[in-house]
């Protein structure tokens, strides 16, 4: 999963430095300045949802937990039509925003060998890890040891190793997030899934109020002091982001 997340980052910047050049050849250099100061290239990337509310359509894409949206009119017809197929498809498209927000106003077609590329990336591996990992989790002590050991690579704290884990930016990056926190499990032995929930959520970190289209987070099985099996998701007060 490490290499599919941190392959499709790679596509998505390279393609999006191709994009970028690719779209102002031929243009008269005043109006691609005018183009790059107003309108941000996303890149290529793959729209999972596509919900239409208020007007206009809210789309959601692969790697990136944030919501995006794009207007509901005659001039977005044809790119509502491409993010819908699309998503269908399940094919990356490129995407253009507008400058420093996550509206939608241009979508560009895919290339046969960005879809080929793309397919490639979808090969699931199983490291060694994974496999000598221990599913269940003796006890309640060690289930809070395990929870201090992710808790010291927070970022902003001295026991934090490169890269730390980015709780405080509740903007996105759960996945990842979550892929780090498995990481340092099956370094010590243990495994755990993964939850997801979607929909239009929402939440308030105190000073600002954030919206993601899913949110990710590790869900760990471990026996209480009866020896009964429970489980605890990182989404509820395992978080350290929580506590």
């Amino acid at each position: 999963m490490k290499q599919l997340l941190l392959s499709m980052m790679a596509f998505v910047t390279i393609a999006s430095f191709n994009a970028c050049a690719d779209s102002n050849a031929g243009q008269d250099p005043v109006l691609a300045k005018e183009f790059s100061e107003n309108v941000q290239n996303f890149g290529r990337t793959v729209p999972v949802t596509m919900e239409k509310e208020n007007g206009k359509y809210r789309v959601n894409f692969i790697i990136t937990a944030q919501n995006f949206e794009i207007r509901d009119s005659k001039e977005n017809a044809a790119y509502i039509s491409m993010i819908g197929e699309a998503v269908k498809n399940e094919t990356p498209i490129q995407i253009f925003l507008k400058a420093n927000t996550n509206e939608i106003v241009k979508v560009g077609q895919p290339t046969e060998e960005d879809i080929r590329y793309f397919k490639s990336l979808l090969i699931r591996e199983t490291s060694t890890e994974a496999q000598k990992a221990v599913s269940v989790i003796p006890n309640q002590a060690t289930l809070n040891s395990l929870f201090t050991q992710i808790k010291n690579q927070s970022c902003g704290t001295s026991t934090a190793s490169s890269p730390c884990i980015t709780f405080r930016y509740a903007v996105d990056g759960c996945y990842a997030r979550a892929h780090k926190m498995r990481q340092i499990l099956l370094n010590a032995g243990y495994d755990c899934e993964k939850q997801f929930v979607y929909g239009n959520l929402k939440a308030s970190t105190g000073t600002c109020c954030v919206s993601w289209g899913y949110h990710v987070a590790i869900l760990v099985s471990f026996k209480n002091s009866s020896g009964t099996v429970e489980k605890e998701s990182s989404i509820l007060p395992f978080s350290p982001a929580d506590r």
